[in-house]
C-alpha cells in the first residue's frame, strides 16, 4: 500500500494495482460508549474502499455476542465530526466515498458516476473468558452442532442477521499461523481462535487476532476492488472488442495479483479464504489474461 501522506502516482497505482490511502484514518462518533471507531479510504484504479475498524470493549456473554455487534453496525446514532449526527453507518462510509471520488478530479463536475457498492463485514472476539467446551467448534457429522453457543456465535457474526444457522461447510480449517478458523458466507466471514478466548489465555501484546482480521479485512477490499477489473476485462475479450494497451496493461496487473493471492503466498491467505473469493471469476481470470 502507498502510505498516508505520500504523493499519489498514477503511474505506480495503475503499475501495480495497489491502493493509495487518501488521508490519515478518521475517527467516527459511535452509537455506544464501549465501541470506538476510525475509517480508512483507500483508492485504486477503478475503485475506492472505505473500511470502518471497530472495536467494542467490555463483558458481553457469547450467546448475546452477535446481536450487540448487530445493533451497533445497525444503528442510526453514528457520527463524524464537524457533520450531522444520528446517522447510519453506510450512510457516513457512502458519504466519505463520495468525497474520496470527488477529491479525484481537480473540475469535480468531471468525479464519474460511481458503479455498484459492495458491503462486506468480517468480525472477531479477540478475548474471552471461556472454557475449553465453550469455544470448540462441533464437526460436520455432530448431531449436536446446532445447538452449540460457539457454532451459534459464529454464523451470527458472519452474517449478522437473527437466527443465523451453523452450516459446518462454510467453516474453513485452521489458519496455519495458529488456530484460527474462518466462517465465510456471502455477506461476511468472522475469525474464531480457540486459544485467546479461553480465560486462562495471557494476553499478547502483539494482538493476533485482530492483526489476523486487519489482514483479512484488507484482503477481501482488495480482491472486490479487483475483481471488476478483470470482469470487464473479460467480457472486452468474449464480445471481440479487445483490450487497448493501456487497458491490457491494467487488467495483467489486476490478474496476476488476483492469481497471486489465490494461492497464497502467506499466512493469512492460507486460510483459503482468498481462493474461495477468486474462484467465483476463475472463467473470467482467464478469459481476460487471453486478451492481454
Amino acid at each position: 500500500m502507498i502510505k498516508p501522506g505520500a504523493p499519489l502516482s498514477a503511474d505506480r497505482a495503475f503499475d501495480y494495482v495497489i491502493p493509495h490511502q487518501l488521508v490519515p484514518s478518521t475517527t467516527l462518533i459511535t452509537p455506544d460508549k464501549k465501541a470506538t471507531a476510525t475509517v480508512r479510504v483507500r483508492v485504486y484504479p477503478t475503485a475506492i474502499a472505505v473500511i470502518a475498524d471497530i472495536e467494542l470493549d467490555g463483558e458481553i456473554r457469547l450467546e448475546s455476542l452477535p446481536d450487540t455487534v448487530r445493533t451497533i453496525r445497525d444503528s442510526n446514532a453514528w457520527g463524524r465530526p464537524g457533520h450531522t449526527a444520528d446517522r447510519s453507518l453506510d450512510g457516513i462510509l457512502q458519504e466519505l466515498a463520495d468525497e474520496a471520488r470527488v477529491e479525484l478530479f481537480a473540475d469535480p463536475a468531471r468525479a464519474l458516476e460511481p458503479g455498484a457498492t459492495i458491503i462486506h463485514t468480517a468480525v472477531a472476539p479477540v478475548t474471552g473468558t471461556l472454557s475449553a467446551d465453550d469455544v470448540r467448534l462441533p464437526s460436520p457429522d455432530d448431531p449436536k452442532a446446532a445447538s452449540s453457543i460457539a457454532a451459534k456465535t459464529v454464523a451470527g457474526l458472519a452474517t449478522l442477521k437473527p437466527g443465523a444457522e451453523f452450516d459446518a461447510t462454510k467453516l474453513l480449517e485452521a489458519n496455519t499461523a495458529g488456530p484460527a478458523r474462518t466462517y465465510i458466507t456471502s455477506r461476511g466471514h468472522s475469525l474464531w481462535n480457540t486459544i485467546t478466548l479461553l480465560a486462562d489465555y495471557a494476553p499478547d501484546k502483539k494482538d493476533p487476532v485482530g492483526c489476523l482480521l486487519r489482514n483479512h479485512t484488507d484482503l477481501v477490499a482488495h480482491i472486490d476492488a479487483l475483481t471488476p477489473i478483470v470482469t470487464w476485462a473479460a467480457n472486452q475479450v468474449r464480445s471481440g472488442v479487445g483490450l487497448n494497451d493501456s487497458q491490457a496493461d491494467l487488467a495483467r496487473a489486476a490478474v496476476t495479483r488476483l492469481r497471486i493471492l489465490k494461492v497464497g503466498g502467506t499466512t493469512t491467505y492460507r486460510s483459503k479464504l482468498a481462493a474461495i473469493r477468486i474462484a467465483a471469476i476463475d472463467k473470467d481470470l482467464k478469459d481476460a489474461a487471453s486478451g492481454i
